[in-house]
């Protein structure tokens, strides 16, 4: 990653972007579906940010800071771990914006149960 002062944020590099980051890919060398796979390996990275920026989006929306604590985020990160698995043990693979939307219908419904 590169800071952008101009835009004061982080930006993916060319590096990563080519995948021929070396943390990244020693990571994915564990992973059966990531080995050889940078494409799998992206889109998941860009799942996992899309569904923290639904969290902060969510937390500015019904004024819960809550939701960015840790209960909250293991929580989340356990629901995507365990909706990830069972969409890829019934269709065969994980898609990402069905494993986003499964994600989202358990935090719109966890969110009621709670009254936020």
């Amino acid at each position: 990653m590169e800071y952008s002062g101009k835009e004061d944020t982080l930006k993916p590099s060319e590096t990563l972007l080519n995948g021929e980051s070396e943390i990244l890919n020693r990571i994915a060398s564990y992973v059966k579906d990531w080995t050889g796979n940078w494409g799998g390996v992206w889109e998941n990275i860009q799942l996992r940010a899309k569904i923290k920026q639904t969290l902060v989006d969510f937390s500015d929306k019904t004024k819960n800071p809550d939701l960015l604590e840790a209960p909250w985020v293991v929580s989340s990160n356990h629901q995507f771990h365990l909706l990830q698995e069972e969409l890829k043990q019934e269709t065969g693979a994980a898609e990402a914006d069905d494993v986003y939307n499964a994600w989202l219908k358990w935090l719109k419904g966890s969110l009621a149960k709670k009254n936020y």
